[in-house]
């Protein structure tokens, strides 16, 4: 398990990649964590390379809209 940022204080978890908040494999999965709608967290399960992508979103709170741009991109 990966983590950047702190989820604590989260109000919505977004899911970024993989299908493991879906019920499916949990490798390769990332979930962003937002707070009125800013990024404030990124957890990857298996999935170090794209955590460490968005650690500058994370300390910039980035916004929904940047975080799932920058999900599609990795895919």
């Amino acid at each position: 398990i990966q983590l950047v940022g702190h989820p604590d204080g989260a109000d919505e978890v977004l899911p970024l990649l993989g299908a493991g908040l879906d019920g499916g494999a949990v490798r390769g999965t990332v979930a962003g964590y937002l707070a009125g709608g800013r990024l404030v967290a990124v957890a990857g399960f298996g999935a170090a390379r794209h955590v460490a992508r968005f650690r500058a979103p994370v300390a910039d709170g980035a916004d929904r809209a940047a975080a799932l741009e920058l999900a599609a991109a990795q895919r």
